[in-house]
């Protein structure tokens, strides 16, 4: 399953690179490439959630250069976002975390796993997402 998501993603993003999307993808879903592809840390949530709110509380906490926290739930298109998330990601549910153009998988205790063992520090330092302090 793990394969075919990322199979899935990498033909979606060398459309892009490449200039062509593919010719089924909505305007949302082209938007939301170009989104991802612009930024380093980009997260989709819902800004309810209890879960959603830790994770954007943890991405904050490593001083990020730049961050896009878009709030699915407050959105005019809620509805067809979630659905574009979706088809994009395979990923049933929120958040929907990108680093570096690469969906970060997993449910929120995941991604919390990841900034507990420092593997998420070590994924945002290699995105060079990260601000370096003075020396």
């Amino acid at each position: 399953m793990k394969n075919q998501i990322m199979c899935a993603f990498i033909i979606l993003l060398l459309e892009y690179v490449f200039g062509q999307y593919p010719s089924d993808l909505s305007e949302l879903e082209k938007s939301i490439m170009q989104e991802i592809d612009s930024l380093n840390v980009l997260i989709y949530v819902d800004s309810s959630d209890r879960d959603c709110n830790e994770i954007v509380s943890i991405l904050k906490s490593y001083n990020i250069i730049e961050m896009k926290v878009v709030a699915v739930d407050i959105a005019e298109n809620e509805q067809e976002m979630r659905k574009s998330l979706r088809r994009l990601t395979d990923q049933a549910s929120l958040p929907y975390l990108f680093i570096e153009h690469m969906n970060i998988l997993g449910k929120p205790q995941k991604i919390k796993e990841l900034h507990e063992n420092g593997y998420l520090r070590r994924l945002l330092d290699e995105a060079g997402a990260l601000n370096k302090p003075d020396l």
